[in-house]
């Protein structure tokens, strides 16, 4: 489970201005930052999995942000 590589979800708002990624997904109702810099824990990834899988293939034919 899980996109193989290190990354770290959290609100915009406790990131500050962190030169990131900013990426937001109609599934949460707010703006989601990425950083590849710390390993995810179990209890972001149950909250983010879904988010970040659909970040990840945002750019695939089948993508839909519509919900």
């Amino acid at each position: 489970m899980g996109i193989g590589y290190p990354v770290t979800i959290t609100s915009a708002e406790s990131w500050g201005n962190a030169p990131v990624l900013t990426y937001y997904h109609c599934m949460a109702p707010k703006i989601l930052k990425f950083s590849g810099q710390n390993p995810i824990n179990a209890l972001d990834m149950r909250l983010s999995d879904v988010l970040v899988e659909a970040f990840v293939k945002k750019d695939q034919p089948n993508y839909s942000d519509t919900g």
